[in-house]
């Protein structure tokens, strides 16, 4: 899978200020930067509203406009000049020229550039429009590189178009797939095997890693998303991209379960999101407990005892030649506490112990009884804590713990949501949205922390707050954060360097200041793939 560094967020969650007529948002910078990226440029005159029709203003007519800068400078040569009224007669004309505006609504950010401090070297300042399209890269959902990250893989699924199937990822997703589910992209029958390559994104790091953009626009305005987990799907065959003709249903085994998680889908060209479901968590109008009488009453292979749902879960999937365990919290001090009364029992059964993340690699024939065991031993702790206890008797005289609304043979997915249809290959994600609070907007200036140089080439920005789960980037230029986070800043360079800081660390970072200075270590040997980052930032 190729790594996809995120776009340049054309979308900067900065404090808007409304005039009397124009609905804009406002960023002071020092200086805007040379324009690298393919966007129309409509220059005007340093103090007078100077703007005519061009050969830039009639190709825009055939394009959908996403963003429209007005680019000025504070400097004035009287404390009577009235720049707010200049911007609006300048916005008023651009309006006259281009009325799609009304059409297109794009959005508008005055940027106020605050270097010059003298008629001269304000003369020298660019002054105008920059107006983005559809046809504008960072507009584009992915920002593509030729790197790999080799740490999140994508999980590549072999499927029978005849025959479909239901095929289970290593974090406990299960994404089932009709037959005759896909086609050529000309429409023409797909006949035999063909490739479904299936990737999460679960943490920080992978999101950053993945390239996906972090942010939400609606009728409502503008926000960010906390993420319950993302993931993509795509399908080929001989190196053809294949569509669907029917759909996909993910069962997905979100990071977290939580009030107000919809359900989204991305637009691969554009990389805006549409709500397909919303409230994924949103409470049962049943009672549980007659729910789960009612429906195992008549099965002679079921005994169950009633309470309210457990917290706890452990996972697994064979992955030969082992079966992979993975707890939460408090399994995991279950298995410890199991480890220290019966350890040989434990280490007839585990091949590698307990990872970071919670995860055991077992024989695979030990599995299942040892999960009992450690599921014994967090009953045992947790006497009064009215959990749902299912057990299904196996054949050969095994026991298998089973939640309701919860997980197949040997799981337990408490977070897992069923029936989450794709109409098509692309992204898809389970996600909260949020407006940042203490939001705090700047320009900084980044300085090698070893050679105190600048560092050149700046080409993205990314940021992630620990309070968070996502990453989020930005022009270099451009940046804004909530200024109380724990926030840690990622820049990439065009030559592939990778520079990091933290504000929550290093406290000589002042964010209020007018060109905070980032004193950024160079971390390109540690970080190469999202585990690299996972252990870098200890997450």
């Amino acid at each position: 899978m190729k790594l996809r560094l995120p776009i340049i967020a054309p979308l900067l969650f900065i404090a808007s200020i409304s005039y009397s007529q124009t609905s804009h948002k406002q960023l002071e910078v020092e200086k805007v930067a040379p324009q690298k990226g393919p966007c129309v440029e409509i220059p005007s005159t340093f103090s007078h509203e100077t703007l005519s029709q061009s050969k830039s203003l009639k190709e825009l007519q055939s394009k959908k406009i996403r963003r429209i800068e007005l680019v000025y400078t504070s400097y004035k040569e009287s404390a009577d000049f009235d720049q707010n009224q200049l911007n609006e007669d300048r916005m008023y004309r651009l309006n006259q020229l281009l009325p799609k505006l009304q059409i297109d609504k794009p959005e508008v950010v005055w940027i106020e550039q605050t270097g010059a401090t003298t008629r001269e070297e304000a003369k020298n300042y660019f002054h105008g429009f920059r107006i983005y399209t559809d046809a504008t890269p960072d507009m584009k959902a992915y920002h593509r590189t030729n790197l790999k990250d080799a740490g999140n893989p994508a999980t590549d699924f072999s499927v029978d178009n005849s025959k479909g199937g239901v095929f289970t990822h290593p974090n406990g997703s299960q994404i089932h797939i009709p037959a005759n589910a896909v086609v050529y992209a000309n429409g023409k029958p797909v006949y035999g095997n063909y490739t479904v390559s299936y990737t999460e994104y679960r943490n920080p790091a992978e999101i950053l890693f993945s390239g996906l953009p972090m942010d939400f626009k609606d009728k409502t305005g503008s926000y960010l998303f906390n993420s319950a987990g993302m993931y993509e799907l795509r399908g080929t065959k001989d190196g053809q991209k294949l569509t669907l003709q029917k759909d996909i249903s993910v069962d997905f085994n979100c990071t977290k379960k939580a009030p107000g998680v919809n359900f989204y889908e991305m637009d691969d060209q554009t990389g805006e999101w549409t709500v397909l479901k919303k409230d994924l968590f949103a409470p049962a109008n049943n009672n549980q407990e007659f729910k789960l009488q009612k429906v195992l009453a008549d099965n002679n292979d079921v005994e169950v005892e009633i309470g309210q749902p457990r917290e706890a879960k452990i996972s697994y999937v064979t992955l030969k030649p082992y079966t992979i365990v993975t707890l939460d919290e408090d399994t995991r001090e279950a298995y410890r506490r199991l480890a220290k009364k019966s350890p040989q029992k434990v280490e007839e059964s585990v091949a590698q112990d307990l990872t970071a993340d919670f995860q055991l690699k077992v024989r695979p024939e030990y599995a299942e009884p040892l999960i009992q065991l450690i599921w014994d031993e967090y009953n045992a702790n947790k006497i009064n804590n009215n959990q749902v206890h299912v057990n299904r008797k196996m054949a050969g005289g095994k026991n298998n713990t089973l939640l309701p609304g919860g997980g197949d043979k040997g799981h337990q997915y408490p977070n897992l949501v069923s029936g989450l249809n794709c109409e098509k290959f692309g992204v898809y994600n389970c996600d909260q949205i949020y407006q940042v609070a203490n939001a705090i907007s700047f320009s900084p200036k980044y300085l090698d922390a070893s050679t105190q140089k600048e560092i050149k080439n700046q080409h993205i920005l990314c940021l992630i707050d620990k309070g968070v789960n996502g990453s989020f980037s930005f022009d270099p230029k451009q940046i804004m954060c909530n200024a109380k986070g724990e926030n840690i800043f990622l820049l990439f360079t065009e030559g592939r360097e990778v520079y990091s800081i933290r504000s929550e660390k290093d406290k000589l970072i002042d964010l209020n200041a007018k060109t905070p200075e980032f004193r950024m270590e160079n971390i390109t040997n540690q970080v190469k793939t999202s585990d690299d980052l996972k252990n870098y930032l200890a997450i």
